[in-house]
C-alpha cells in the first residue's frame, strides 16, 4: 500500500496506520503502524483470489485523523504454483503413451490447469509441441506418436499469475 502524506496542519505527522477490510465482510483489520516518514507498507497474510479495500490515517500531536477514502478493489493473485512432481510414462501402444504426475503441493497455489509437451528426444531442436494446454487432471494420452521413436515430455502447472517450471520425463 502506498500513500501521500495529507497536509501536517502545523504539526508533524507521527504515524500512519493502515487498516484493510476483505470485500463482503464486515470486519475491519490493522495491517501495522509505521512513522511519519514512511509512505508505504507491504500488507502481508491476505488470503489469495480475494479482494480488499485499504484505508490509510495519520496520527500527529492533536490525535488521529479521519481516513483516507478507501482504495478500490484489490485483488490478490495467487503465486505462481509449483512444477508437478512425479512424471511418468507408460506404452500404451506402439504410437500412444499415457502421462501422469502429482499435483505440485502449495497451500495457496491455485491450479487452474497443466500444459502437456512433447518432443522427438533425438532431435536437436529445443521447442516442444503442446499436446494440450487446457488439462485440468493429472493424467494424459499422447496420441498419434511415430512408432519406434523416443520422446521427451514435460508438464507446467498453469494459474492466474503465470506457469510453473516444467517436470520432464525422462
Amino acid at each position: 500500500v502506498t500513500w501521500t502524506a495529507p497536509a501536517s496542519n502545523n504539526a508533524a505527522i507521527s504515524q500512519f496506520r493502515v487498516a484493510y477490510q476483505q470485500a463482503g465482510t464486515s470486519t475491519v483489520n490493522n495491517a501495522t503502524s509505521v512513522d511519519g516518514n514512511t509512505l508505504t507498507l507491504e500488507v502481508t497474510g491476505l488470503a489469495v483470489a480475494q479482494n480488499y479495500t485499504f484505508q490509510v490515517f495519520a496520527t500527529n500531536a492533536a490525535g488521529e485523523g479521519a481516513g483516507s477514502a478507501g482504495s478500490d478493489n484489490v485483488f490478490i493473485f495467487p503465486a505462481v504454483p509449483g512444477a508437478p512432481t512425479g512424471l511418468s510414462a507408460t506404452a500404451m501402444s506402439p504410437t500412444t503413451v499415457g502421462l501422469s504426475w502429482t499435483a505440485p503441493v502449495s497451500p495457496g497455489h491455485v491450479v487452474t490447469s497443466y500444459v502437456v509437451e512433447v518432443k522427438a528426444a533425438a532431435d536437436s531442436d529445443t521447442s516442444y509441441t503442446a499436446i494440450s494446454d487446457t488439462i485440468t487432471g493429472t493424467t494424459v494420452a499422447a496420441t498419434g506418436l511415430a512408432e519406434g521413436t523416443s520422446y521427451l515430455f514435460r508438464v507446467k502447472t498453469i494459474n492466474q499469475s503465470g506457469e510453473s517450471d516444467s517436470a520432464v520425463h525422462p
